[in-house]
């Protein structure tokens, strides 16, 4: 079996506030639309075998169609009130990746998933994360609880596929962000690794680091 990456995406943002920041992103729709380009070119580069998904919630345009055209799969809300203007971003989070997991087209060996617009670099071993027998994250501190993760890239075995969509749909926004309630329900299964070699585009500050 092969694996399949799922890249989410919003490349046409609306002005509503997250509940952390007033602005909801400091880039434009043309450079979201540029960033989302790199982020499957980054794909093809550095997991070359794998099916792409892109999972969009943007109204149809030539950059939707251009974006069809890039991936294997490609899968548009279009518009949805959770991803498109909800405060918690995580909702959002849940409802693309539930979508795009309800939409997989055979069984895969591994599920990456990659937020549009964040690009893999050089630095990125694939073969650390093949290595893993958990649903594997990068480790963080970011988020106040012991062993937190980051969710803008991280992989699920098959096997834990039902477990890990189960664990999303029980999400609710509330007390808690997406990453401690993963965290949380899912901490016997996780691997982690310290590093991912990731150019991150944070949506709402012009900070780029390389993780």
């Amino acid at each position: 079996m092969k694996d399949c990456v799922i890249i989410t995406s919003v490349v046409q943002t609306t002005n509503k506030p997250l509940n952390y920041s007033k602005t909801r992103s400091v880039y434009s729709h043309q450079q979201r639309f540029e960033q989302t380009l790199e982020t499957i070119e980054s794909v093809r580069t550095h997991i070359p075998h794998a099916h792409i998904l892109l999972v969009e919630c943007s109204p149809p345009s030539e950059w939707m169609e251009a974006l069809r055209e890039k991936t294997d799969q490609f899968l548009n809300l279009e518009f949805h009130e959770l991803v498109n203007h909800h405060p918690e971003k995580g909702l959002g989070e849940k409802t693309l990746m539930l979508h795009a997991l309800s939409n997989l087209q055979e069984e895969y060996s591994s599920v990456y998933k990659i937020t549009g617009r964040y690009v893999l670099q050089e630095s990125f071993h694939l073969s650390e994360w093949e290595e893993t027998t958990g649903i594997t994250f990068c480790r963080t501190d970011n988020y106040g609880v012991k062993d937190g993760i980051h969710t803008f890239f991280y992989r699920i075995p098959g096997p834990k596929l039902p477990l890990f969509r189960d664990v999303l749909e029980s999400y609710n926004g509330v007390g808690a962000c997406i990453e401690n309630h993963l965290v949380s329900c899912l901490r016997e299964h996780i691997t982690h690794v310290e590093k991912i070699g990731i150019l991150v585009r944070w949506a709402c500050y012009e900070h780029a680091p390389i993780l």
